[in-house]
């Protein structure tokens, strides 16, 4: 090979080998480049996703301070019943259930100022959401129509004479059937206990109260919680104050709020004293009761009564209870204690361990100013029967 071909030959080569140097050059070049872009498009991105995270956070800010506040309100054991109200405040101001009614068609009849009377109207143990074989939700709807119009008819009867012009509505617990009270609870209701408290149960006692808030110039309901309420057993963790008769009482005050003569009184304790005409009616459950005979417990009444009248502070004469629901009347010691029936019917329970049946039926008493009680009625229930 002569110099002058080596010479070529090499040049030709160089030159191959700077062009495969000069296109992996651009390759990698090409690669950086297409990097580079890659990262600044993935920054872009990121930046996007970190904008959006602090507004997201800061439009989520009043509800964190909100979840803190409730969080708060249950390690200081105000319990979740007056959560769970706040929370259906929250929904019944977007979507209202209000109960509105015409101005009061009062009864006729002859009013005795000197003769003052105010009827009362006795409900508990509604146990509403209980399922027996003759007893339901749809049933104690019923049943409680039927007592709100038969109060109503006696009521038309006795105002003749009497002159009634205000109701008290006595509510002493257990107005709905709880779902945790006992172990096979479950298997023996036809809805969740938030279903039976903040729906069924309060819109049909609004639906009788706003009934009778258009016949008598003031109704008064005055409510204290049963053992059913209760968010489970009684030795169990929940707090005592978490209630769902209480949620039943506050959603009843919110399904009534534009009916102006109704008030409701449902005091933080486990019981209630309303004054009527001067004098104390005293409002429990009746859980707190011991022992029983014949399916109620007389000395055990006879004996808490004698103990509340120096424990509770307020003066009263006459003790309103259920709990047994056994629909009974007695006096001690010049007072008188009123025990109510139920709405429930075919109870397996009371005929299994109490030995006891009782007909469904509700109170209905009138006071005189003068006299205290002078009539003291059964209502007796028949729908579904």
């Amino acid at each position: 090979m002569t110099k002058k071909k080596a010479e070529a030959g090499w040049n030709k080569a160089s030159y191959e080998q700077r062009i495969k140097a000069l296109e992996k050059q651009l390759k990698e070049a090409k690669a950086r480049g297409s990097n580079v872009e890659n990262a600044e498009r993935k920054a872009a991105s990121l930046e996007n996703q970190l904008a959006e995270m602090k507004e997201t956070l800061e439009k989520a800010r009043p509800l964190l301070q909100e979840n803190n506040r409730l969080r708060a309100k249950l390690r200081a054991g105000e319990g979740a019943a007056e959560i769970i109200t706040e929370i259906l405040s929250g929904l019944m101001e977007e979507r209202p259930r209000v109960i509105k009614v015409s101005p009061p068609q009062i009864l006729g009849g002859v009013y005795r100022p000197e003769e003052e009377n105010v009827a009362v109207a006795h409900l508990s143990d509604l146990h509403l959401g209980k399922i027996t074989p003759s007893f339901d939700s749809k049933i104690a709807v019923e049943r409680l129509r039927e007592y709100g119009r038969k109060v109503t008819r006696c009521l038309k009867v006795h105002n003749a004479a009497m002159g009634v012009q205000d109701l008290r509505v006595y509510m002493t617990g257990d107005m709905v059937e709880g779902e945790q009270i006992f172990a096979h609870q479950a298997h023996e209701i036809d809805s969740s206990v938030f279903e039976q408290a903040c729906f069924t149960c309060p819109e049909a006692l609004a639906e009788i109260i706003a009934s009778w808030a258009s016949v008598f110039e003031r109704v008064r309901v005055v409510a204290v919680p049963g053992n059913h309420g209760r968010n489970g057993p009684k030795k169990g963790p929940a707090n005592p104050r978490t209630n769902w008769d209480r949620v039943c009482y506050r959603v009843l005050g919110m399904l009534l709020k534009s009916v102006h003569n109704v008030e409701i009184v449902a005091p933080d304790s486990f019981y209630a004293v309303d004054d009527v005409l001067g004098s104390g009616n005293l409002l429990v459950h009746g859980d707190q009761v011991r022992g029983g005979f014949a399916g109620f417990p007389w000395y055990g009444v006879g004996r808490k009564a004698l103990g509340w009248i120096d424990s509770i502070p307020e003066p009263w004469r006459n003790l309103f209870l259920g709990h047994f629901h056994t629909p009974v009347a007695g006096r001690f010691s010049g007072r008188w204690w009123f025990a109510n029936g139920t709405l429930e019917s075919s109870n397996e329970f009371a005929r299994s361990e109490m030995a006891s049946a009782g007909a469904p039926a509700q109170r209905l008493t009138i006071f005189n100013k003068k006299h205290g009680p002078i009539v003291d009625l059964m209502i007796n229930l028949t729908a579904g029967l």
